[in-house]
């Protein structure tokens, strides 16, 4: 597993890729925090390509995870006036396939830590044997 920057969640990423930003096999871009700054977590919210082999492993270990948001907000049905349809924001999009929130509390021991961990990466590892497996579905063209 590599842990990448976030440069697929920038409107440049997503120019360069043209509005594919999908990650490939074995990557999760992390939450970031600047050099000098401490960041208060009340959600841990990483982001692959294989989110739901991750899920399966977190869940096969009993490990807490959410999707939050698992459809991008111009789709909800609360936005039908905008008449926005799929592919209109792909950047939303691919962050609505890709990000999944793990647990993350100061009462967990590193022991904990290390399980939430070992999961993700054999979620990721599990998936990364076909690229075009591991691609959400509104990334396959």
């Amino acid at each position: 597993m590599t842990i990448d920057p976030p440069s697929c969640l920038t409107a440049g990423c997503h120019a360069r890729n043209k509005g594919d930003c999908t990650l490939p096999p074995g990557r999760v871009v992390l939450p970031v925090e600047a050099p000098d700054r401490r960041h208060i977590y009340n959600q841990f919210v990483i982001r692959a390509a294989q989110r739901d082999q991750v899920m399966a492993a977190l869940k096969a270990r009993q490990i807490g995870h959410e999707i939050y948001y698992p459809v991008s907000p111009h789709l909800q049905v609360c936005f039908v006036c905008l008449r926005q349809r799929p592919g209109d924001l792909p950047a939303s999009e691919c962050a609505a396939a890709e990000t999944l929130t793990l647990p993350i509390d100061p009462n967990l021991t590193d022991a904990m830590l290390t399980a939430v961990v070992e999961a993700v990466a054999a979620g990721v590892r599990e998936a990364s044997c076909s690229y075009q497996d591991a691609i959400p579905h509104c990334h396959k063209r």
